[in-house]
């Protein structure tokens, strides 16, 4: 993703991260820091030679000449002082900052210099042209040589203090003005003292106040040597170079006006610019090529990317997409460019895409950005495509971008879906004829067939150990799979620990026999409560304990302890065997491990049971692990560790007497009329209250069993009634649906509070405008959770009449059951009433139970679903549902007790 939001950035909205001055570009040659070093030396050598040669020479300029040189520097340093600006923008350096303003400042003083010696400003002057001219140029060059200084100060200060040492760019633009208009202040209003003295040596000393900030500017730039590989920095040593020349050796013997001396040095100052602006150019020229090369590569990396990557707008404009997504959804890239990105989506993705896009840009809640997380694409012959989507924001000046990233999951897809059809067979083609195997041969073996021989009954009972071991084996093989997908159901309840493992030495013990090893438990074990799946866990107690049997000798003995150890309950088997060798203990609760490959002969086993006991015990917050030692005989020793429950007190709230009356809270008259209706259409009265006071007094007056709730009301809003009303007692168990037209904030203001169901928070979240029949089945769904004098109603979806028989005989205290053998039966069932919950079998004749659910959310979108089914499902089921219950592997109390839990039923 990376890299597409950088190809997008550079290529589609021409942005690009500037590289550093002086990078060099891939591909190009490093420059000779010899040769540039020579330069410098030769450059200065040369010019003083020049001066030697024509020192003394009857040259002799003019005024026009002069003031046409000077506006040429004007212009030039104008020209230097924007672009090194415009690039300090682009890049935040101080380096570039103060060069920047040195020059424009430069600039307004390099203009006032050449209008001095212009005839139509000349009378306007203090001083004399001898006085005038030489000091204007003084204060050009002593302005750029500071300023030249400070910007290698600047970036010393940077390099010690890092961004603590960045100083800011009003700063600069101030000191720059000030300086400036000092210059300008003092020109005008001061008489300027004489600036030739042809009695010494050096005519015009003054020229060497600049000439020390230009020396030492180009000491420290040196010393940076930034200048072997930036070609800007080589420019700007040159530049400062041939102003040092220019100021030290000619215009600091320039005798007169307009001699040799004072144009050559002119004629330098204009060469020092041209450097300075040759760099830049350079640099920049090079800083946009190794952008273009560096886009490129991207282009190309993100062009063969096997995942789409599409850019859109605020506006969910699409601006770009790359030849994947071409290939994905099977538009041409042009058709694409500019249609909404809805084009892509299928329902239900598009209708909720602008929505998604709106509510994070005014709310800033991303509910898709930032995540990656499944959806439905749509090619473009109306075909789904299973996409894997992530999203993410470009911050641009002026405007924000999103990127999509899509892969599709086709392909994935279609190996979980082989992968669960393999496992399903293998759960029913397997497990149940070997089952009946199994049966078969313990029937022979309990004598329903008759005496036989000794020697056949060895026969079946080596048939049927195998045949318990195929069972054994397949069972772990589903579950390691159920493990690593996710799969696997663990029905938490709160549980007494020590019976759980009485009863499971009690079933082991005849496995323990067949070893020679007998199974005991401490008269020291504590009682404790845990939260936990009973089956789940008596599979990992009868792991533990066929482990500690296999590898005790024979004659040996399998201790048993429960500890408390602080907050948890410790469960401890141990047995006499030969230990774990030191090789293999850092790996023994890894998949298809045993302490010696060769016990799997002599003993038996996968090597999977521990992985998987170590999945459960994680499930259940708790620790599994395991002393050894080996060679002395005091075998090993699994703890299992899990967590202690302390079931607290609960407080039932005063029961309320059941009229069918809800009350309305909402402001707004048209839309409290609407409710109303509603609600009186659906079989209830209604009252409506225009505000949170008005709310509260017929709270009090009247006894009502559910309210609906606008959250904008005048005076105390409706996200503080809430809290007010789940303060009071009378009022904790009053069931609210939300109507507003402000959900997002709403929740968003109780803090992420959902409670969807439960009568002491909120029912449902509605929006405006009001969907009716979602909101009569809301009202109704916590009414019938309300009244206690009528009996909760449930769907039964099953088509083999015995279980119907056993459930409804199961529930005939506790709800009315309605039984569908089919799936058309149960959706003309769904029309004829409303239910408190659907329990549902995943195979039936005309169909599988689950496309029942669209029916169930269209019509009554509260009502949870319980499905109860001889096949392992799916997380995706899981995910739809409210509970999910495997018909082979529940008790009738674990029913009951789930569909009590779903009903609100005590």
């Amino acid at each position: 993703m990376g890299c597409s939001m950088a190809y997008f950035m550079s290529i589609s909205k021409s942005r690009l991260r500037r590289a550093p001055i002086g990078a060099v570009s891939p591909g190009d040659q490093p420059p000779n820091m010899t040769l540039r070093a020579s330069t410098y030396a030769v450059v200065a050598v040369g010019l003083t030679v020049g001066f030697l040669l024509g020192h003394g020479s009857g040259w002799r300029g003019s005024a026009e000449l002069h003031t046409l040189m000077e506006a040429v520097a004007t212009l030039l340093a104008l020209l230097i002082g924007a672009m090194a600006l415009v690039r300090y923008y682009s890049k935040k350096s101080n380096t570039i900052l103060f060069i920047g303003a040195g020059f424009l400042g430069t600039a307004f003083l390099d203009g006032y210099h050449a209008v001095v010696t212009s005839a139509f400003f000349r009378p306007f002057m203090p001083s004399d042209l001898p006085s005038l001219i030489p000091w204007s140029w003084v204060a050009s060059r002593q302005f750029l040589a500071v300023f030249m200084l400070l910007s290698w100060l600047a970036w010393l200060r940077q390099t010690r203090l890092g961004d603590a040492g960045r100083i800011g760019e009003g700063t600069v633009y101030a000191f720059s003005a000030a300086f400036t208009l000092a210059c300008f202040l003092f020109f005008a209003f001061a008489p300027l003292p004489a600036a030739y003295y042809p009695e010494i040596f050096f005519h015009r000393p003054e020229e060497f106040a600049p000439a020390l900030f230009f020396l030492l500017a180009l000491i420290g730039y040196l010393r940076k040597g930034a200048w072997k590989s930036d070609p800007f920095e080589h420019w700007l040593v040159l530049s400062l170079v041939v102003g040092l020349v220019g100021q030290t050796v000619f215009m600091s013997h320039s005798g007169t006006l307009f001699d040799y001396e004072f144009d050559v040095a002119h004629s330098l100052k204009k060469a020092s610019y041209v450097c300075v602006l040759s760099g830049l150019l350079i640099s920049m020229y090079a800083t946009f090529r190794r952008e273009e090369e560096s886009a490129e590569r991207v282009r190309a990396i993100v062009d063969t990317l096997v995942d789409g990557v599409v850019v859109i707008n605020e506006r969910g404009q699409i601006l770009s997409a790359n030849p994947a997504t071409e290939q994905i959804f099977g538009h041409a890239l042009g058709d694409l460019i500019g249609r909404n990105v809805k084009i892509l989506a299928a329902a239900p993705y598009a209708a909720e895409h602008d929505q998604y896009i709106e509510n994070y840009l005014t709310t800033g809640q991303a509910q898709i950005i930032g995540f990656r997380r499944e959806v439905e694409g749509r090619h473009r012959d109306g075909n789904t495509v299973p996409l894997e989507l992530a999203v993410a924001e470009m911050r641009l000046p002026g405007e924000r971008l999103f990127v999509g990233i899509l892969r599709d999951i086709s392909e994935r897809r279609r190996v979980d879906r082989l992968k669960n059809e393999f496992v399903s067979t293998v759960s029913h083609e397997l497990r149940t004829p070997l089952t009946s195997i199994s049966g078969s041969l313990g029937l022979l073996a309990g004598g329903i067939g008759g005496e036989m021989s000794e020697q056949a009954n060895n026969l079946i009972d080596i048939a049927r150990n195998n045949s318990d071991r195929l069972v054994r084996l397949i069972n772990d093989i589903l579950d390691v799979e159920k493990i690593e997908s996710g799969r696997m159901v663990f029905n938490m309840e709160p549980l007494d620990l020590l019976p759980l493992i009485e009863e499971s030495l009690s079933d082991n013990a005849g496995y323990g026999t067949q070893f020679g090893v007998d199974f005991q438990l401490a008269q020291e074990a504590v009682a404790g409560k845990i939260i936990g799946d009973r089956d789940r866990l008596t599979q990992v107690m009868t792991n533990l304990l066929s482990n500690a049997a296999k590898f005790s000798p024979e004659g040996g003995t399998v201790r048993v302890s429960v500890e408390r150890q602080d907050h948890l309950l410790r469960v401890s088997v141990a047995d006499s065997g030969p230990g774990v060798p030191e090789e293999d203990r850092g790996r023994i609760f890894e998949r298809f491990v045993q302490a010696d490959s060769t016990d799997s002969r002599s003993r038996g086993g996968t090597g999977l049971g521990l992985s998987i006991c170590k999945a459960i015990a994680e499930r259940h917050n708790g620790i599994i692990d395991f002393e050894t030692t080996t060679g002395d005989g005091s075998g090993t020793t699994f703890h299992l560790r899990l967590p202690e429950w302390h079931a607290g007190k609960a407080t039932l709230s005063p029961a309320r007497g059941p009229l069918p009356r809800i009350l309305i809270c909402e402001d707004d008259a048209d839309t409290a009329f609407l409710l109303q209706g509603i609600l009186e259409g659906g079989g209830l009265a209604a009252d409506i209250a225009r505000d949170a006071e008005a709310a509260k007094r017929l709270l009090g007056e009247r006894d009502y069993l559910a309210m609906t709730l606008d959250i904008a009301l005048p005076g105390q809003s409706g996200i503080e009634l809430i809290r007010e009303l789940r303060q009071d007692v009378s009022t904790r168990e009053l069931p609210i649906v939300v109507v507003s037209g402000h959900i997002g904030q709403s929740r968003e203001d109780l803090g992420g509070q959902e409670f969807n169901g439960d009568a002491l928070s909120v029912v449902d979240w509605l929006s405006k405008p009001v969907d009716g029949d979602r909101l009569v089945a809301a009202v109704q769904t916590a009414l019938r959770r309300r009244q206690s004098d009528v009996r909760p109603c449930i769907l039964h979806v099953e088509d083999d009449a015995d279980v119907c028989r056993v459930v409804a005989t199961l529930l005939d205290q506790t709800a009315d059951v309605v039984a569908a053998a089919s799936v058309d039966e149960a959706r003309r069932r769904l029309t004829e009433r409303t239910y408190d919950l659907l329990v549902l079998d995943l195979s039936l004749p005309d169909g599988s139970g689950l496309t029942l659910l669209p029916d169930l959310r269209r019509r009554m979108p509260l009502v949870p679903v319980l499905v109860f089914s001889a096949h392992e499902s799916g997380e995706e089921v899981a995910r739809e549902v409210a509970e999910v219950l495997v018909k082979s592997r529940t008790s009738n109390d674990q029913l009951l007790a789930a569909i009590k839990a779903l009903i609100g039923s005590e």
